[in-house]
């Protein structure tokens, strides 16, 4: 069963690109650590030995981003699962990254919107 996590943003919050001091980075990544904690408890995502996860992101315009920029907000978000006791760790063979997929815009909706898509795997 995917478990789809809507995340309270309208971007992702994280960055390749961003030139934030690093402090402001680190609040930003325990928030979102934080936020896909407690989203992940709410939605009753059971301990899983392995899954596939997916950020997916529907901006509020049609202007062309970068796929791979978005990375460090999955690294954190994934983080936050593992410390919601979804996964027992992060690493490879748990965790299969599936990067960004965009959505086109809704033209009702003013700003973009962010997901974190968690889809168990087996084996």
């Amino acid at each position: 069963m995917t478990h789809l996590l809507q995340l309270p943003y309208t971007s992702p919050p994280l960055s390749l690109n961003s030139r934030d001091h690093w402090r402001t980075t680190a609040r930003k990544k325990s928030r979102l650590r934080g936020e896909v904690l407690v989203l992940a408890r709410a939605a009753k995502i059971p301990a899983l030995d392995r899954c596939a996860v997916r950020l997916i992101w529907q901006p509020r315009d049609r202007r062309r981003r970068d796929g791979d920029n978005p990375f460090p907000t999955i690294k954190s978000a994934v983080d936050g699962l593992v410390d919601a006791g979804v996964l027992v760790d992060d690493d490879s063979t748990r965790v299969r990254h599936d990067g960004v997929h965009f959505l086109p815009p809704d033209p009702g909706q003013k700003t973009g919107r962010l997901w974190l898509e968690v889809v168990p795997l087996s084996g």
